[in-house]
C-alpha cells in the first residue's frame, strides 16, 4: 500500500474519471439514495461478524472507487454488477458492469445480536463516519483536510481511490480497512481498524506523501453542522429550539486543561485557533429530545467524536472553522489539527490515532462540565450588555449546590470588559449557575469570553468554558425549511 502511494505521489496527478449513464447522471439525491445494495447481496467479512455493503455511483458521488477483499495477504478485486443492487425495478439499460462503485459501507450486529446496523461508511472525498451503539449519524470525519480556512486559497478535498477490506475468521475481530488517498497536492497509505460496540473507536494510521509544500495541512479533521441552539439564536427555527450534530469542539491542553468551547452559526466565517493539545473532539452535549423535538433527524441521539493522537505530533493548534449556515442541509464547522510546520515532498509525513464515538463526553475528565449556556441582552444605565447565563454540573459542585460561598467564577474576555460576574446554587441540576456580564470594547468586532469555576482553595472546579462574541446583525433569521 505504502509503495503504491508513494509511486502515485511520484506521477503526475490524473483526476478521476466523473462520467456517469445518462440514466444515473439524471437523478437528484432523492432517487439515487433509493438505490440500494441489497441485503440479500452482503458480502460476509469471514466470520468476524462484519458484512460488506457498496454504494452506488451518482448525484454528487460521481467517481469511480475500486474495493478488494483480502484473504491471507492476497487481495481480489470486487467487481461492480447490477444485481448487487436494488434499483426498484430492472437496472436501466445503460448501467454497465464497468460502473464501478462510490464508496462502501459495513454492517455488524452493533444494536441486537440478530440485527445488522451499518457501523461505518466511506462514501465521498476522503470522508467517514462510524456510530457507537443506539446512535444515529451526524457528524463526519476525513482523512485530512487541505487549505481549510486557509485565506485566499482555496480548499482541497483529497478522494480514497480504492479501498482494501479484509476478512477474518476471528469472530469479533476488528473489522479492518486500508485506503488509497490522492489528490493533487499528496498521496497517502491509510489504515483504518475499526472495534464496534457500546463506544466504538476506530485507529486511524497513515503516511502521507505530498507533491508538494502542503502549507493548510490538517490532521484528523472532523466536520459538523450547527444551525442554532440554546446559546445561539442568530437562526431561529420556528418549531425546534436546537438544531445542531455537535454544539462543543472539547480540547484536553498540553497543560491538562479542559477548555469546552461553545460551536456558533456565525454571520461571517470565524477562525479560532487553540495551541498546544492531548486530544480534542466535537461533542453533541445536548441529549435530551426535548431540546430538539425532531423525530426524523433524531439529533438527540447525534454521537461526539474524540480524537486521541498517538505519539508527539510537535508544534501546532487545534484549528476551528465555523462558517454561516442558513439551513442543516450542510455541514459549517470544521475542526482538525493544523501542523505548525509545512510539510514537503522531502520526506513522508506518517502519524496515528484513535476516533471514539461518545455520548456527551461526560466520562472524559472528572471536573464539572457546561450543562447548559445561554446568551441574552442585558440593558442596564450603560446600555446594552452581553449576558451570559452558565450551568454547571458534575465533579465536585455538589457538594457546593447548596452553599456557593467562596466560589469564584472566573471571568476574563479579550477585545471586552467584564463588567460583573457572579456564581450561585442550581439545586435543580446539582450544580452552581455562573452569570457573567460582557461589554465589547467599541473598537472590536469580536470577543473570546472565558468563565472557570474556582473553589474556595483556588483549585479549578470545572472545564474552562469559552464563548465567542461577534458584533453581528442585530435582527434574527427564520431557518429555511430542510429538505
Amino acid at each position: 500500500m505504502e509503495a503504491r502511494a508513494r509511486a502515485l505521489a511520484q506521477a503526475p496527478y490524473v483526476a478521476p474519471d466523473e462520467r456517469l449513464p445518462p440514466s444515473i447522471d439524471a437523478l437528484g439525491y432523492d432517487s439515487w439514495r433509493r438505490i440500494a445494495h441489497a441485503r440479500a447481496r452482503s458480502i460476509p467479512l469471514g466470520r468476524s461478524g462484519f458484512h460488506l455493503q457498496t454504494y452506488h455511483r451518482g448525484w454528487i458521488f460521481r467517481p469511480a472507487v475500486e474495493i478488494h477483499l483480502v484473504r491471507d495477504g492476497q487481495a481480489r478485486p470486487l467487481a461492480f454488477a447490477p444485481d448487487l443492487f436494488d434499483y426498484g425495478g430492472a437496472p436501466p439499460a445503460d448501467v454497465t458492469a464497468d460502473l464501478g462503485f462510490a464508496g462502501l459501507r459495513l454492517l455488524y450486529p452493533l444494536n441486537r445480536r440478530d440485527k445488522l446496523d451499518e457501523a461505518i461508511s466511506f462514501l465521498g472525498a476522503s470522508y467517514f463516519r462510524f456510530l457507537g451503539r443506539g446512535q444515529a449519524y451526524g457528524l463526519s470525519a476525513r482523512g485530512l483536510a487541505l487549505a481549510a480556512g486557509e485565506p485566499g486559497a482555496r480548499e482541497e478535498f483529497p478522494i480514497f481511490r480504492a479501498f482494501w477490506i479484509e476478512e477474518s475468521d476471528e469472530p469479533g475481530a476488528p473489522a479492518v480497512i486500508h485506503a488509497l488517498l490522492d489528490s493533487p497536492s499528496v498521496a497517502g497509505a491509510y489504515r483504518f481498524a475499526l472495534h464496534a460496540g457500546a463506544r466504538s473507536f476506530v485507529d486511524v494510521a497513515a503516511v502521507l506523501y505530498p507533491r508538494k509544500r502542503l502549507d493548510g495541512l490538517g490532521l484528523a479533521p472532523l466536520t459538523s453542522m450547527f444551525m442554532t441552539g440554546a446559546h445561539d439564536r442568530r437562526i431561529v427555527d420556528p418549531f425546534r429550539m436546537s438544531v445542531h450534530d455537535s454544539d462543543t469542539l472539547l480540547i484536553n491542553g498540553r497543560d491538562g486543561a479542559w477548555i469546552a468551547r461553545a460551536l456558533r452559526n456565525p454571520a461571517r466565517a470565524q477562525i479560532s485557533e487553540f495551541a498546544g493539545m492531548r486530544a480534542f473532539g466535537l461533542l453533541q452535549r445536548a441529549r435530551a429530545f426535548e431540546a430538539f423535538q425532531d423525530l426524523e433527524a433524531h439529533y438527540h441521539l447525534r454521537p461526539s467524536y474524540w480524537v486521541t493522537p498517538r505519539g508527539d505530533w510537535g508544534a501546532g493548534a487545534v484549528r476551528l472553522l465555523e462558517l454561516p449556515a442558513p439551513d442543516e442541509t450542510g455541514d459549517n464547522v470544521v475542526a482538525f489539527w493544523a501542523p505548525a510546520a509545512p510539510a514537503g515532498p522531502d520526506a513522508p509525513l506518517r502519524f496515528s490515532y484513535s476516533i471514539e464515538t461518545l455520548d456527551g463526553g461526560e466520562r472524559l475528565h472528572d471536573l464539572a462540565r457546561v450543562r447548559i449556556a445561554h446568551m441574552t441582552i442585558a440593558r442596564s444605565l450603560h446600555g446594552a450588555t452581553h449576558r451570559l447565563i452558565v450551568d454547571f454540573a458534575g465533579g465536585d459542585l455538589s457538594y457546593f449546590s447548596a452553599d456557593a460561598q467562596g466560589v469564584l467564577a472566573q471571568a476574563s474576555a479579550s477585545g471586552a470588559r467584564i463588567a460583573a460576574a457572579r456564581v450561585g446554587p442550581h439545586p435543580r441540576i446539582g450544580g452552581l449557575r455562573a452569570i457573567v456580564d460582557v461589554e465589547m470594547e467599541e473598537a472590536a468586532a469580536r470577543a473570546d469570553v472565558s468563565i472557570l469555576l474556582r473553589g474556595p482553595d483556588g483549585r479549578a472546579l470545572s472545564e474552562t468554558f469559552l464563548f465567542p462574541l461577534a458584533r453581528e446583525p442585530a435582527e434574527v433569521t427564520a431557518a429555511t425549511p430542510a429538505r
